[in-house]
């Protein structure tokens, strides 16, 4: 105020808030006349100046003197619509008045200076700010000193206070945190990061801290705590401070429940700022009385860094919050702790100022002009200076610097080190100056940094006794063969039995972790030594020969013999005469074997058609060098291999796999082989298996008294697979029945499963209706069932005395070609009969029950059966998982929450800036499975001779630029193409598991699947690396209703004119509705002529139901059209084609479905000619499309809209996007 002259601070909008509808309009000229001459100016003036000069005392302690009246006011009045403008207007107020925190820690001294400081480049920004704070997701920062533009969302942001929530707490180390969550209108975001930090002494002044938070920057309109009492919980609201805040300012004050600190978002930023203070209080070796400090820098820095958080959209925490970019200026200068010189105001005698040595501790905010720093001086207190710049690398190496830097060391160590006590340093520096060392905050980060990246290790008092039985009878190391160090070369050996002491027992304790298991075994190498090895060493070696699948893996080192027998075909035979009477070589490998020495040191012969293939370059070599090429078994290959060689060796099989081992245990082949490996090792290893395999399979066949096998019965063999299971090394036997020699049955044997987007509609229905979930897996599941073909098989050795006799087969076993069919009938009359459950109609494989909650609410139970996956969406799930363990045996520990289901990982989801943060939502992404996959390929891609750019170079899903229908390279051989078909069907099953920013390039990618070249071989490889570098990602089933009704405009037509019989097709045998409703939106979109080649467009498409994605699709179309308002008219056909289905879906569920489908469109003509009864089509091929989307809306099916072509989510399946443009869609729907 100045005179009759007021105002206060404002800033210029940005153009996404001048939209229409973007910010509340406030008028603030008054209607009534203005009389300068008026006396109540002045009042008003004195009023508030001394008002400001109570805010602007500088007070030596915290006390509550000095608030301004204004906040102390009785509520006015006024109709609420007046208090609510006045509320908004002190919101608005930000920067008027330079306030500072009074604290007894600092020292407000300070000087004046015109220096400017140096020149700030964005690599040495990046030292300084990204060093602070991991930056995971982006490199940006806040940049204000270089103009540097934020990147506007217009999706219906907001910049007004009216938005904004503020979540507060206290802790126990001394320090009061608040943080600002932002919500938006249509999408939720939070602004976690956004972070500030108020050091008080005691919790009863925290009403000072929200005094000071609303000073820098306005009052919020919501306030969450975690229910203490110095936030105004349990007091009267005039009882404290911080209650007359909130009164005054109208602020809605709410709390989090008790023992439930996730509904705070302030806590987890309280968890980040303690880390983070730790954490450079460590690396800089900083005295923790300086703690303080360190903290509240931190979370300046964090304020002003693009953090790792999903909500933040790439931006930095106080630009989501301001609307403006942020000025870095202040913190860009100086990393914590770091070395400076600054410069004391001279003194009487002196003649200029004198530089001295110090250590940088913050930005000292509302102290002197900007770019004002905390700075610890040699006598161990903190003054504030402007004048300050970095010690120069050139001071650094001086030896009078480095000096004076140790005496500082010293100096600052013997004062306020952490070896004084709070009595040692209040005598050296003075009672209040620092703070004490907060070990609430310390002893818990020091535990945990301490003990970071160091595995526990179980306490000897903790491990099992040694058991009681024979150790050479149960332990799975035995008989198995292993390479092992000796004499310093590597030796293959055979584990014999357990090593034993004095006391004739065991040596050593068994463990689960193979790293902690001290058991001791005898060793028998080949040439009949026997050595002592620890279990942990020989479990090293065992897993480092095999490969992913246990199986044994040898590389070869040299070809050191051969030989050949009588079937060798001579010399003299080795031609034959072709039909046009030429001689050609003899095509023959029969009767040649070769001696290998392999890089462990053994040797083995191999037939020459077994190493031919795998080692082909060098046994051609070998050939020619031993002069053997003339022989008919080498003379029709080698010289063509020899001449190839540079391409040969691109596929050439690195290591040759013996199937005879698995994890150094040898695998059977027959069950006679299994009994003598048993009988050679002394164990009963595969005996047991196959005992064990026979128990649960014995229900599956039928023996008469006379052997008499049924008339129409066909024999068909059986036997037995083995395997061994890893770490434990379980040996493991299933009995399998030929079904591939019986008669293709003259029946339908197709087993149907539960669709992907019933399985989200039913996790949907689980936060709709506040259900739980369980899954759980069927024992033996097909065994259960009977068989519907006649066959017998003739019992084996496994059947024990039954051997050698005809057995009829009754059950769904294994390998019959009818066995899923039968297991999927079974299961379902059990559900249908004895639990009173009836399929949907829309989807069989999703089984339906009505029940009702103690509270009278009616709602589906739900079934999803996926062959012998079972998941459960009831209130009381674990009754019907009950109720199907009675019929069927449910394997032991599969019975949970879902974790894992059909690939995609499954969570528990809390949304906490909803309006029910403690609801459960489940959410469901695919992480696992794309490391996995991205694994895989990438020890794949060594093979190809592939391998993925440098992460900094990928940003997008394909590389610029790029259209696979223009690619010319290389045709892939046959081999190549094989391995392009399955990488398309993984990126298939990731774009299935929800990972969006795909589906395009997937479906582009996979035309090509028939005849593929070599430049889509590697984009598709790119969208690997693309997977690599953004490989989290998490699609949530929310629940919550979706807000249209201020952004979109519906056309509202009258259509009985022109469509007079249009109604929806409601099903008349759908069941009655139940639990909460839900409603449907789906945005659509078309790349015209996007095809270079073709010129045919493409469609994408995505559907929620409430705020849940149920459906996405991407596709070419089937036609070409000669304009853009041709291809996107094709894209509303699709989708409303899907949209009927999926209402459809959604009713024979039983959900209760409200209101037509919002379609989103970003084509005007589309829009009008869909949604305006008036309007007519001028494009008569058009006329299917036309009319089948209008009728839709005269239906009340559908009702369209525009959508900005910034904010249209499915572009996300038309268009190729820039990095930028493709996260900002992702983010509306991925987590």
């Amino acid at each position: 105020m100045n005179g009759v002259i007021s105002y206060f601070n404002v800033r210029k909008p940005t153009p996404s808030e001048l939209e229409p509808g973007r910010c509340e309009r406030l008028e603030l000229t008054s209607e009534e006349p203005w009389d300068p001459s008026s006396p109540v100016f002045g009042e008003r003036e004195a009023e508030a100046r001394s008002v400001y000069a109570s805010f602007a005392a500088r007070n030596t302690s915290i006390s509550g003197e000095g608030w301004n009246n204004s906040l102390n006011r009785k509520p006015l009045s006024m109709e609420m619509q007046q208090r609510h403008g006045e509320r908004l207007i002190a919101a608005l107020h930000m920067s008027t008045i330079q306030n500072e925190l009074p604290l007894e820690c600092r020292d407000d001294s300070f000087i004046s200076s015109t220096t400017k400081f140096q020149d700030v480049q964005r690599d040495y920004m990046s030292d300084r700010l990204i060093s602070a704070v991991q930056v995971a997701a982006t490199d940006r920062l806040g940049y204000g000193l270089d103009g540097w533009e934020a990147a506007g969302n217009p999706v219906r942001e907001f910049v007004s206070n009216e938005n904004r929530q503020v979540f507060a707490t206290t802790t126990t180390a001394r320090e009061s945190v608040i943080t600002n969550a932002i919500l938006a209108k249509r999408w939720g975001i939070n602004g976690r990061g956004d972070t500030h930090f108020y050091p008080m002494k005691r919790k009863k002044d925290a009403g000072f801290c929200l005094k000071a938070f609303i000073l820098e920057n306005g009052a919020p309109a919501q306030l969450r705590t975690d229910y203490a009492r110095e936030e105004g919980h349990g007091y009267n609201v005039t009882e404290t401070l911080w209650n007359k805040i909130v009164d005054d300012f109208m602020i809605h004050l709410s709390a989090s429940e008790p023992y439930s600190h996730w509904q705070n978002l302030c806590e987890s930023e309280i968890r980040e700022l303690k880390r983070g203070t730790y954490r450079f209080l460590r690396r800089a070796n900083t005295p923790k009385r300086l703690w303080c400090y360190c903290a509240e820098w931190y979370a300046g820095v964090r304020r002003l860094t693009a953090l790792d958080i999903h909500s933040l959209k790439g931006r930095v925490p106080e630009e989501r919050r301001v609307g403006d970019t942020p000025d870095i200026s202040e913190y860009a200068q100086f990393d914590w702790y770091d070395w400076v010189e600054y410069y004391e105001p001279a003194e009487a005698g002196d003649k200029e100022a004198k530089s001295k040595l110090g250590r940088f501790c913050g930005v000292a905010k509302n102290v002197g002009p900007s770019c004002t720093y905390w700075i610890l001086t040699a006598k161990a207190t903190v003054v504030a200076r402007s004048t300050v710049t970095t010690l120069s690398d050139e001071r650094r190496r001086d030896p009078a610097w480095q000096e004076q830097m140790a005496e500082y060391q010293e100096q600052v160590k013997a004062k306020i080190g952490d070896h004084r006590n709070k009595e040692e340093v209040a005598e050296e520096i003075g009672v209040g100056i620092l703070p004490e060392i907060p070990d609430d905050l310390f002893d818990e980060l020091e535990e945990i940094y301490n003990e970071a990246n160091v595995d526990a290790v179980e306490p000897e008092a903790l491990l099992p006794e040694v058991d009681n039985y024979t150790a050479d009878t149960i332990d799975a190391y035995l008989s198995a063969e292993v390479i092992l160090p000796r004499g310093g070369v590597m030796s293959k050996g055979k584990v014999i039995k357990r090593s034993k002491n004095s006391d004739l027992k065991p040596v050593g304790l068994k463990n689960e972790n193979p790293i902690l298991d001290t058991r001791e075994y005898e060793v028998e190498f080949e040439d009949g030594e026997i050595s002592t090895y620890q279990a942990n060493l020989i479990s090293e070696h065992l897993h480092a020969s095999v490969d992913e699948q246990g199986m044994l893996l040898q590389l070869m080192k040299g070809i050191i013999d051969h030989r050949s027998d009588g079937r060798a075909v001579k010399k003299d035979d080795g031609f034959l005469k072709s039909k046009c009477g030429n001689s050609v070589p003899r095509k023959t490998t029969i009767g040649w074997d070769l001696l290998i020495e392999w890089k462990d040191g053994t040797t083995s012969w191999l037939a020459l058609k077994d190493i031919k293939d795998t080692y082909s370059v060098q046994v051609a070599e070998y050939a020619v060098n031993n002069k053997i090429a003339e022989e008919p078994a080498f003379n029709w290959w080698v010289r063509p291999v020899l001449k190839k060689r540079d391409r040969i060796i691109m596929k050439v099989k690195k290591a040759y796999q013996r199937r005879t081992h698995k994890f150094g245990i040898r695998v059977p082949m027959s069950v006679e082989e299994a009994l003598r490996f048993d009988e050679e090792s002394g164990t009963t290893f595969w005996k047991d298996a196959i005992e064990k395999e026979m128990k649960n399979v014995k229900i599956a066949f039928k023996f008469s008294d006379g052997d008499i096998v049924p008339i129409g019965h066909k024999k068909i063999p059986c036997h037995i697979i083995f395997d061994v299971k890893m770490m434990t090394l379980q040996r493991k036997a299933r009995l399998v029945a030929g079904g591939h020699m019986t008669d293709p049955p003259k029946e339908n044997v197709y087993s149907s499963v539960v669709s992907r987007d019933s399985v989200r509609l039913a996790f949907l229905a689980a936060a709709l209706n506040d259900l739980d979930v369980l899954a759980a897996d069927i024992q033996n599941a097909y065994l259960t069932a009977p068989t519907m073909e006649k066959v017998y098989t003739i019992a084996g050795p496994e059947f024990g005395s039954d051997a050698g006799r005809p057995a009829v087969i009754v059950r769904a076993l294994y390998g019959l070609r009818s066995s899923g069919k039968m297991f999927r009938e079974h299961f379902a009359k059990t559900l249908r009969e004895e639990l009173q459950f009836v399929p949907c109609r829309a989807d069989p494989d999703v089984w339906m029950r009505k029940a009702t909650k103690a509270g009278g609410f009616q709602y589906w139970e739900y079934i999803l059966v996926y062959v012998d996956d079972v998941l459960v969406v009831s209130e009381h799930p674990e009754r019907i998982m009950e109720a199907i363990g009675t019929a069927f045996t449910i394997k032991p520990g599969s019975m949970k929450e879902p974790d894992l289901y059909l690939g995609a990982d499954i969570s528990k989801h809390f949304i906490h800036d909803s309006d029910e943060p403690t609801k459960v939502r489940w959410a469901m992404s695919c992480d696992n499975y794309v490391a996995t996959a991205v694994k895989t390929v990438e020890e794949s891609m060594k093979d190809v001779g592939a391998e993925f750019l440098p992460k900094a170079k990928i940003e997008t899903p394909c590389t610029s630029g790029y259209r696979p229908e223009l690619d010319n390279t290389a045709e892939l051989d046959p081999e190549r193409l094989n391995y392009y078909q399955g990488l398309i069907g993984v990126l298939r099953w990731i774009c299935e598991l929800g990972r969006l920013d795909i589906v395009l390039p997937v479906s582009l990618m996979s035309r090509y699947l028939a005849n593929p070249r070599w430049g889509h071989l590697q984009q598709v490889l790119h969208i690997f690396g693309y997977l690599k570098k953004y490989s989290r990602s998490k699609m949530v089933f929310d629940e919550t209703w979706p807000d249209f009704a201020e952004t979109s405009n519906f056309g509202c037509g009258d259509w009985s004119e022109y469509y007079p019989d249009a109604r929806e097709a409601i099903p008349l045998d759908m069941p009655g509705p139940r639990g909460n409703p839900v409603t449907m939106s789906a945005f659509v979109d078309a790349d015209h002529a996007g095809d270079t080649v073709t010129r045919r467009s493409h469609t994408g498409l995505i559907i929620f139901v409430n705020r849940a994605p149920i459906i996405w699709y991407s596709k070419k179309q089937n036609t070409v059209e000669t304009s853009t308002f041709g291809s996107e008219f094709v894209a509303m056909r699709t989708a409303v084609e899907i949209v009927e289905g999926l209402r459809y879906k959604l009713r024979m569920m039983g959900f209760p479905l409200e209101g037509p489908t919002n379609v989103f469109c970003d084509n005007s003509a589309v829009v009008a000619n869909s949604s305006k009864p008036e309007s007519t089509l001028k494009k008569k091929h058009l006329s299917i499309a036309y009319h089948r989307c209008r009728e839709a809306q005269a239906a009340g099916t559908i009702q369209v809209a525009k959508e900005g072509t910034e904010t249209n989510i499915s572009d996300l399946f038309t268009k190729f996007l820039t990095g930028t443009k493709l996260r900002t869609l992702c983010s509306f729907v991925l987590w």
